[in-house]
């Protein structure tokens, strides 16, 4: 309950607003190209926020963090969907990814420290498992709210999500003992460094490849949305083809899993 049901309503909000993003952006009036940039804003946010995410998450627990990411993220839907402006809803994307951040983060560390180790994996397996579904549902509603309110409604679908999400960490999360040493800046960015230094190899490899991949996943955030609208396609429609390419992201993470495990990992980027 702490964390499932609450990493469900968090991806159903996230998954409804998704695909409207682009179409809200180029509705304030962003080029095509404009509102591209826009979706790119919340990986930014993701991405940047990721260390200090785990500073928070140490300052205040992880049950502190996930309430504060929900709370935040409810607050900035809200916000996006009374932008006035591009450069608004843009300061808003990024802080709804630093928010994801956040709450990414500190919910796999809640469930690690609560879940027994043998059944670590099936609860990870569980977490990974309610967010796809909920990125699953999440387009097909978002496109159904904003054919029948507007572009925005999606968005307050986002915040009601997030607060209900919020609601639920509040009534029925418990603070975990933090087992993890707290960590001084300086030395994570050195060790950061090291890093990356020492594995250079692999990261020019598999990780330029990763990086590939990922461009490819995250590209149809936009180019999705963005090619509906072209062929005047109506926002549930566009809702419609988004849910079914997560849909099949959700049923695929299985076989690829025997895949893995029959040829390995090689082989499924391949």
């Amino acid at each position: 309950m702490p964390v499932y049901v609450p990493t469900f309503l968090f991806a159903v909000g996230q998954g409804a607003v998704i695909p409207i993003i682009p179409l809200f952006a180029k509705d304030l009036g962003a080029s095509v190209a404009l509102a591209g940039a826009v979706v790119s804003l919340r990986g930014f946010g993701t991405m940047g926020f990721d260390i200090p995410a785990g500073f928070l998450v140490t300052k205040v627990g992880e049950r502190g963090a996930m309430l504060l990411a929900t709370l935040v993220l409810a607050v900035v839907a809200v916000g996006a969907a009374l932008s006035p402006g591009v450069l608004a809803f843009a300061a808003l994307v990024v802080v709804m990814g630093c928010a994801w951040a956040v709450w990414l983060l500190a919910r796999l560390s809640f469930v690690t420290d609560i879940a027994p180790p043998d059944q670590r994996g099936r609860a990870l397996s569980l977490l990974g498992g309610s967010n796809r579904i909920g990125n699953f549902v999440g387009p097909f509603l978002g496109g159904f709210v904003a054919d029948r309110m507007g572009l925005s409604g999606a968005f307050y679908v986002q915040a009601a999500l997030s607060a209900a999400a919020c609601l639920v960490l509040f009534v029925v999360a418990r603070d975990q003992v933090n087992h993890h040493p707290p960590s001084h800046g300086g030395a994570v960015y050195q060790r950061f460094g090291r890093v990356v230094v020492e594995h250079r190899k692999v990261f020019a490899t598999a990780g330029l490849a990763t990086m590939a991949i990922g461009a490819l996943r995250a590209s149809r955030q936009a180019v999705i949305p963005l090619w509906g609208d072209h062929l005047g396609l109506s926002t549930g429609e566009i809702g419609v083809i988004v849910g079914t390419s997560n849909g099949l992201d959700m049923t695929l993470f299985y076989p690829v899993g025997i895949v893995m495990d029959r040829w390995g990992r090689k082989w499924v980027g391949v």
